[in-house]
C-alpha cells in the first residue's frame, strides 16, 4: 500500500483528538513526565550520574505583543538523534516499546517505571495546539552541552533539518497559537491543569508581556 503521507497525517489529528488544543497539552505533558521519570529510573540503577535536584515540567502560556506560545519544558531524559528521527517523529512508533527503551527500563520483563503516555503519537500532538512547532532537546548520555539538538516543524509537507544547540538535558517543545487558541487556554485552565505527581512536579505559568504568574500553587501528592 501507498499513502499521500503528510495528508493522511492532517486528515487523523482533529477527527482523531476532537480538535481540543487542551488534549495537545495532555499528550505532551504525558510524555514530558514519563522522560522525567526515566531519567531518574536510570539515576535509581546507577546507569547515569545523579542530578542532586528536584525534577520538574513547566507548562508556559506565553503572550509577547501580537504572539502567542505555549511552551513546555521538562528535565527528563531528553533525546538523541535516532530517537528524534525513528520515534519522536515517526507517528504512531512508540519508542516506549521498542527494546532500546525495554533495555534501559524493564527489569526481568517487567517495567521499573508506572508510565502515563500510552498513544506513541509523539508530535502529532502539538498540532492540536498549533500549525509551528520547535523542537530543542538533548539527551542525557550526551555531554556535551552544544551538542543538543533543535528543530522547527512548519508543516508536514515540508522536510526537518536537525541542527546543533547549547542547551541543558531534557526536552522544551514550543507551539506557536493562534490568539483564538491562547484565549482559549486562559480562560479554560481548568481544561488542562489536571496532572499532579507524586515523584514529578508539575508547575504552570503565565507569562503576559513579561509579567510571569504561577497559575497556581506546586502540588505534590
Amino acid at each position: 500500500f501507498r499513502t499521500a503521507h503528510s495528508e493522511l497525517m492532517e486528515l487523523l489529528i482533529k477527527p482523531l483528538y476532537g480538535n481540543n488544543p487542551s488534549i495537545g497539552i495532555r499528550e505532551l505533558l504525558q510524555n514530558a513526565v514519563d522522560a522525567t521519570k526515566e531519567r531518574k529510573n536510570l539515576e535509581r540503577k546507577n546507569l547515569i550520574p545523579k542530578a542532586n535536584k528536584k525534577f520538574t515540567v513547566e507548562l508556559i502560556l506565553k503572550k509577547r505583543e501580537e504572539i502567542y506560545q505555549f511552551i513546555i519544558k521538562d528535565d527528563g531524559l531528553g533525546m538523541e538523534k535516532k530517537v528524534v528521527r525513528d520515534y519522536f517523529l515517526n507517528v504512531g512508533a512508540s519508542y516506549r516499546k521498542s527494546d532500546l527503551w525495554s533495555d534501559s527500563h524493564k527489569t526481568n520483563g517487567k517495567s521499573d517505571i508506572s508510565r502515563i503516555g500510552r498513544f506513541g503519537v509523539g508530535i502529532l500532538a502539538a498540532y492540536l495546539l498549533g500549525d509551528e512547532i520547535k523542537v530543542q532537546t538533548r539527551s542525557v548520555n550526551e555531554l556535551d552541552q552544544k551538542k543538543g539538538l533543535f528543530f522547527n516543524c512548519n508543516s508536514f509537507h515540508k522536510p526537518i533539518t536537525i541542527n546543533y544547540k547549547n542547551c541543558n538535558i531534557g526536552t522544551t517543545i514550543t507551539v506557536n497559537l493562534t490568539k483564538k487558541t491562547y484565549d482559549l487556554l486562559c480562560n479554560k485552565v481548568e481544561e488542562w491543569d489536571w496532572y499532579y505527581s507524586n515523584d514529578v512536579v508539575v508547575k504552570r505559568f503565565h507569562d503576559e508581556d513579561g509579567e510571569i504568574t504561577e497559575i497556581n500553587d506546586e502540588k505534590n501528592i
